[in-house]
């Protein structure tokens, strides 16, 4: 096929105009991108016209007999923000850790019309409806990452599950698997130069205890942190340096110092209030945040890292992986389609797996299938534990306890990564538990407080009560003239961990003869 010389020049004079230019602005700058706040911002930036030409012409150097404007058409946008825009600006989102991106992107998604295509219209034959972009790109990565391979989730109707919300919270984690290989690909880079040696950790001359997990909460690393300060406080000074995630400040912290919880944070705001004596500090960069720590407090001995399996910067002495009994890693997927951190494997790095929130009565042979299903390596302790909950005390008054009867109302308020162990333990001892859950580490509101109220007031009966845990309890304290005014009955349920099997002194010894082969 011949090109005039006048069509090849139009041909190269409008290929860098118009849509070509609006695509270089949205993939490679990201600023207008980034900027947008609504999905019809996006829509309106994708809303462009062909160049004059192109109006004339219908193939080159033919001029066409009715000129006629021509633009991308609405469904065509829809596709691009689907499958472009949309996953671009998820991506970053993970590229930069930023939350507000990622919520972003599945906003619009949510936002946008479902999808028609041959695999939306077999699942909505089945009797499941898209009801968005969200549904329906779900339900067409179930369709190819698993129809295609045979499994018969295309047999079940929707009516087999138990609710919609249940579909839809799976076939997001699907749609999401895309992403979770190319995170997976960052952390697997990250680790291999610390592996290779062009990053080096930070090692000190004292002995650094890393208690963390794979997963991105919910494995109850607050309450083994508090065990091990109760007992490690008898023998040598020891502090504790945490992130403080969703606090206020930033930079290096001391809790002494600033005894706020918006400064430090829920968690070792938490801490503080029951070890004051303990030197607690808050600090993003742990490499930093250490010698910070020892500079204020010169005779600390040990240093107990809260959360910081991931935190490679550091060389922690001994690194204490913790894992859930009832949801392990052997079991979950990277984010965000799952809840893992670091791919499975990662679990070799750590010394000692604890294995936690076991249900009540569990007996070593019962866990031997989750044993054989971590395969602990040669240098790894195993161990097994379980909450021991202490009786509820009024928030502003730790002495004031309640013991529980079946007859008692409980509105269960949770801010919490998890909370089915707790659930399960109020089952047997109260008559009713409702529960009001919030976003982990959520900071209340006044119209949160209004609404526990509310709930509160409408539960029948005077022998009726707010059960809260420790956690929720530092943000709550920060209400605690309204808690007062309304006379609200705000309880605090405290935890402890067991060792299960009569293990908690081959534990102990294990810590021991490490700390006491610690050499500087």
């Amino acid at each position: 096929m011949e090109i005039s010389a006048h069509a090849s020049y139009q041909f190269s004079n409008h290929s860098h105009s118009t849509i070509g230019e609006t695509l270089v602005s949205i993939t490679t700058s990201f600023s207008k991108l980034i900027a947008a706040e609504e999905v019809k911002e996006i829509i309106h930036l994708l809303d462009v016209t062909v160049s004059h030409y192109w109006k004339d012409h219908f193939t080159f150097d033919t001029e066409a007999s009715s000129p006629k404007e021509k633009r991308l058409g609405k469904l065509s946008i829809h596709t691009i923000v689907i499958n472009t825009v949309c996953p671009l600006l998820f991506a970053y989102g993970l590229s930069t850790d930023d939350e507000k991106y990622k919520e972003k992107a599945l906003r619009f998604l949510s936002e946008l019309p479902a999808e028609v295509n041959a695999i939306t219209r077999s699942w909505a034959a089945l009797g499941v409806q898209a009801d968005s972009a969200m549904d329906s790109q779900a339900l067409i990565q179930l369709k190819n990452n698993f129809a295609m391979r045979k499994m018969p989730l295309l047999q079940y109707r929707a009516s087999t599950l138990k609710t919609n919300e249940v579909i839809r919270e799976y076939l997001v984690k699907v749609l999401l698997s895309p992403f979770s290989l190319l995170y997976g690909l960052g952390v697997s880079i990250r680790n291999l130069l610390y592996q290779k040696g062009v990053l080096r950790p930070a090692r000190f001359d004292i002995p650094i205890i890393s208690v963390g997990n794979l997963s991105i909460g919910g494995t109850g690393k607050s309450p083994h942190i508090e065990y091990l300060v109760r007992w490690l406080k008898e023998y040598m000074p020891v502090a504790i340096l945490s992130r403080g995630y969703k606090r206020e400040s930033t930079g290096f912290q001391l809790g002494q110092q600033f005894p706020s919880v918006k400064i430090i944070g829920d968690e070792p705001y938490q801490f503080l209030s029951k070890f004051p004596d303990v030197p607690i500090a808050v600090s993003e960069n742990r490499e930093l945040g250490i010698p910070y720590l020892l500079k204020s407090y010169p005779d600390t001995r040990l240093v107990l890292l809260d959360d910081a399996f991931q935190h490679l910067s550091v060389k922690p002495y001994i690194n204490i992986l913790l894992t859930s009994y009832e949801a392990p890693f052997t079991r979950d997927y990277l984010l965000p389609s799952g809840r893992l951190r670091e791919w499975r494997s990662s679990y070799t790095r750590a010394d000692i797996i604890i294995v936690t929130k076991c249900p009540p009565g569990l007996i070593s042979t019962e866990a031997s299938t989750l044993l054989k299903e971590i395969n602990p390596a040669s240098h790894q302790s195993i161990f097994f534990t379980e909450y021991n909950y202490q009786l509820p005390y009024y928030i502003f008054n730790p002495r004031y306890r309640i013991n529980w009867n079946k007859e008692m109302y409980v509105l269960l308020l949770s801010g919490i990564a998890n909370t089915d162990y707790l659930e399960l333990y109020l089952k047997d001892r109260v008559a009713h538990v409702q529960l009001l859950s919030f976003a982990d580490h959520h900071w209340y509101s006044n119209f949160d407080l209004g609404q526990i109220k509310r709930q509160f007031d409408e539960l029948p009966g005077p022998n009726k009560l707010i059960l809260t845990t420790e956690k929720d309890a530092s943000r709550l304290s920060l209400h605690r003239g309204y808690l007062i005014e309304n006379k609200i009955p705000m309880f605090v349920l405290p935890v402890e961990v067991n060792f299960l099997w009569n293990e908690e002194q081959r534990f102990k010894d294990t810590i021991a003869q490490k700390l006491i082969e610690f050499k500087s």
